[in-house]
């Protein structure tokens, strides 16, 4: 029996779409009232869909995503699976989320069954131990100069180096890497559930809702800033009805990972800048998503997550991650590109690491 927090519970019901259809599933809405779709819940309810339609045996070794346009967290999203390929090596999958008949993110992904190969990888930064550094709630405190309220998350983050809210304060702070440890709060299950994907049988006769009116959701974006400045929906009462069985284990780890990791990544643009999404001055926004899965892994576990920008340029933002186990093995690699606006005074232009 696994010991999850009720945050942690909620999430995993989030990620669990339920299966409306063959290749069709139907996303939770989130619980909190939230002016956006949080980029990191679509591209993990949308690697969950995919996974759904894999022959067992295979797990997933790479997705590219593009977030194409705003979401409306009042609505849930439908994700309608194209199956591109069964091969003898690899399983080839692309997901549509579609909100008000128009496609608001894309993801393709691949699955692969492991086998005997070369091995060689990067080492891991050397970093303190993630007990030795404070939480990122005692963070806040210090940053602020007095206790938060409980931000009830379902993973616990410590960052390394400075949150952008320090480099608000003094710009000397500036960082060329983005270091933080992340575990899910609370272990998860060892094994799937027996009902991780509904049987076909149990598929309702009308796969498709018939939603309310179109809003405008010119007001709301895929993604906004990461956690200096909002803490990301969980799951709320279901928007669409019916029952979401949690997602099958080992896939649950790459699902959580894809969630969490779309938090922190344009942080780092603004870190290395001396800038932050403090006061509604500097925005970020996802334009695509990349990760490549390469060893097993536990969500529940510390891991480190590397993240460093190489280029800026055009209002836009790059940034590489690199995802190490605490014993040092690399289990995944991340990259992102980003719109940052910034206002014009803030504008720099560097083209090394910080001064030191």
């Amino acid at each position: 029996m696994s010991t999850q927090s009720t945050a942690l519970e909620e999430l995993i019901e989030l990620l669990a779409p339920e299966r409306i259809a063959e290749d069709v599933f139907r996303g939770r809405c989130p619980r909190e009232r939230v002016r956006q779709v949080y980029g990191g819940q679509v591209a993990g309810q949308a690697l969950a869909a995919a996974g759904a339609t894999v022959p067992a045996g295979r797990t997933v070794h790479s997705l590219h995503a593009y977030f194409v346009r705003p979401g409306d967290p009042a609505e849930p999203v439908l994700y309608d699976v194209t199956r591109l390929g069964d091969g003898h090596a690899a399983t080839t999958r692309s997901v549509s989320a579609v909100q008000h008949d128009q496609v608001i993110f894309t993801l393709s992904a691949s699955f692969h069954r492991a086998e005997a190969g070369l091995t060689h990888q990067d080492p891991m930064p050397q970093v303190p131990d993630p007990e030795s550094l404070a939480t990122y709630e005692e963070r806040l405190a210090e940053a602020f100069g007095g206790p938060v309220a409980p931000l009830r998350q379902p993973f616990d983050l410590r960052f390394v180096g400075p949150l952008s809210f320090d480099v608000m304060r003094d710009p000397a702070l500036r960082a060329d890497r983005n270091l933080v440890w992340l575990r899910t709060d609370g272990t998860l299950p060892e094994a799937a559930p027996a009902d991780a994907v509904l049987p076909d049988a149990a598929l309702p006769d009308d796969p498709l809702l018939a939603g309310p009116p179109p809003v405008d959701p010119r007001s709301v974006a895929p993604r906004s800033s990461g956690p200096s400045s909002r803490t990301p929906p969980y799951a709320g009462p279901s928007c669409g009805g019916g029952a979401r069985p949690a997602a099958a284990a080992p896939l649950l780890h790459e699902i959580l990972l894809t969630y969490i990791s779309d938090i922190t990544l344009l942080d780092t643009v603004a870190l290395f800048h001396g800038l932050s999404w403090g006061r509604g001055l500097t925005s970020g926004v996802s334009l695509d998503h990349a990760m490549w899965f390469h060893q097993p892994f536990r969500a529940d576990q510390w891991l480190l997550y590397a993240q460093e920008t190489p280029v800026a340029h055009g209002g836009r933002g790059l940034v590489r991650g690199q995802v190490f186990t605490r014993d040092g093995r690399l289990v995944a690699s991340v990259a992102q590109e980003g719109l940052i606006r910034v206002p014009r005074s803030g504008r720099t232009r560097r083209t090394g690491p910080p001064a030191t």
